[in-house]
């Protein structure tokens, strides 16, 4: 299987309650969910199927959180300038959800992407990928649907994969900041955020190991901003007619208390600042990639010599 291999997109994230009210920093994937892939490379034209299990818990929260997202991937023979059309059908589904608060399995966040994905040669690509997602029937009950919003740079030749992908989530700036039972002066609504996967890895034969991780920010909320760092580590085997990825991440930084996975569930929270910026947040992933269909290589031209 070559070294570009199927991103996987599409996990569903928990939002977190503001320290000072309950607006959500809302992320609209996992943190980490397109570590140990080239999402910037063009796919070999094809059907790909992947499927992501995660599984954690942040320090200081009941809750230990699993995400399952199975994908279906079509890597269309559309391609011009050496742009190739790719098409993500996603189905994120909570599978484990234990704590106090919520015990339950529930779809979530059903997203359709179109890639637009770019070789630029000597092994240099990038990426844009945008589409709709379903309305939020989870984490922030009532949200309708909304974008999903990514750019990725890749750099993939001799084995190495250097990836960096960035992920726009929230509002487009908007707030909410009255209605219902809300006190004055208190916020409501789905600030802006952004996280940034990042990966290095590298092949050796159908062996592949290296570092991966996360960074994420709250943009523009009404309080004190959130963010995290995360680092972590990666191994792969390519089986023949799978690909199977092991990876696990740990927060480094956290600060205001982060706002990915594992966080308190439906923005409901009495965490302090100084609690929160000691809880960090672990996670571990199994990612299988299964290529269902692969179109054969073009035939090389045949050159008449005189």
């Amino acid at each position: 299987m070559k070294n570009t291999i199927l991103a996987m997109l599409g996990a569903a994230a928990l939002s977190s309650a503001a320290l000072y009210g309950k607006a959500n920093a809302q992320i609209v994937g996992e943190p980490c969910e397109t570590c140990g892939v080239a999402l910037g490379a063009p796919l070999p034209e094809g059907v790909y199927f992947v499927d992501n299990e995660s599984y954690g818990q942040r320090e200081g929260q009941s809750n230990r959180l699993g995400v399952n997202v199975p994908i279906t991937a079509w890597s269309t023979p559309f391609s011009f300038y050496d742009t190739r059309l790719e098409v993500f059908a996603a189905i994120p589904v909570f599978t484990h959800i234990d704590g106090a608060t919520i015990n339950r399995v529930d779809v979530y966040s059903q997203a359709l992407l179109f890639v637009f994905a770019h070789d630029f040669g000597n092994g240099f690509n990038a990426a844009i990928i945008a589409g709709p997602r379903g309305a939020d029937n989870f984490t922030n009950q009532g949200r309708g649907a909304i974008a999903d919003l990514r750019a990725s740079i890749s750099y993939v030749k001799d084995g190495y994969n250097a990836t960096v992908t960035a992920n726009y989530g929230g509002n487009f700036g908007g707030k909410i900041t009255s209605g219902g039972n809300i006190a004055p002066g208190t916020f409501v609504g789905f600030d802006d955020n952004i996280f940034i996967d990042y990966t290095f890895t590298k092949k050796f034969g159908k062996l592949e190991a290296g570092v991966i991780g996360y960074y994420e920010t709250d943009l523009n909320g009404p309080v004190v901003r959130q963010r995290a760092l995360a680092v972590g580590g990666l191994v792969g085997y390519d089986f023949g007619k799978f690909t199977l990825q092991l990876y696990a991440t740990r927060e480094v930084y956290v600060r205001n208390g982060g706002w990915g996975l594992g966080q308190p569930v439906l923005g409901q929270t009495t965490q302090t600042i100084t609690r929160a910026n000691s809880d960090y947040d672990t996670r571990g992933y199994v990612r299988i990639i299964v290529p269902l269909y692969v179109a054969p290589a073009p035939a090389a031209p045949v050159v008449a010599k005189y």
